[in-house]
């Protein structure tokens, strides 16, 4: 895994991954102009886990303090619940205003030979790829803002489920998607015949 600066432009991020003669074609990134906030069925649960971890953190406390034979032990169910306070608070910052930065950090590419998608993970920058002769799928969603992403894999159960999409299976809120679209569908094409 080569490790990329999310400052620098996809072009330049994802030249060190080209194969020797491959072509780069259209390189990008998720759109400035996407929605700044997850949705809230991700942004509410998150909210419910704050809210619960506090109260419960506020009765123990009560509960320890108003009573008289506590056992030494109890004294640390308050500290356990500041603890949850803490790890839920921070994990809602983050789907508020680290997923934006994440999202910059990932390059999008089609060459004359493949699809490449850099994510950012826990140590350093992954490469997915797609051959778009081989793809299982292709579909295009556009989003009301002009933005919109291209699906490189089936539907599955989890994307209806509360967890984050797989950086690798998309083309996530690009700019001009009806263009890379037609790209990819184009080049789809030409090589079927060839």
């Amino acid at each position: 895994m080569k490790n990329t600066s999310p400052q620098v432009s996809p072009y330049v991020a994802l030249r060190p991954y080209l194969r020797d003669g491959e072509e780069l074609l259209w390189s990008g990134r998720p759109s400035e102009r996407r929605k700044s906030l997850p949705s809230i069925t991700i942004l509410a649960p998150a909210l419910f886990a704050i809210f619960f971890s506090i109260f419960w953190t506020v009765m123990v406390t009560a509960s320890v303090l108003t009573s008289e034979d506590t056992p030494f032990l109890i004294y640390l169910f308050p500290l356990v619940g500041m603890g949850f306070v803490c790890f839920t608070a921070y994990n809602f910052l983050y789907l508020v205003f680290g997923s934006k930065k994440t999202m910059q950090q990932i390059a999008y590419g089609v060459t004359d030979q493949r699809i490449i998608i850099l994510y950012p993970v826990k140590k350093g920058i992954s490469l997915k790829e797609y051959l778009p002769h081989n793809l299982p799928e292709m579909r295009l969603q556009m989003e009301k803002n002009g933005t919109g992403s291209i699906y490189f894999t089936a539907p599955s159960a989890k994307q209806g489920n509360l967890t984050a999409p797989d950086p690798g299976e998309a083309f996530y809120h690009i700019d001009d998607p009806q263009k890379v679209y037609n790209l990819i569908a184009t080049y789809c094409d030409r090589r079927e015949t060839e």
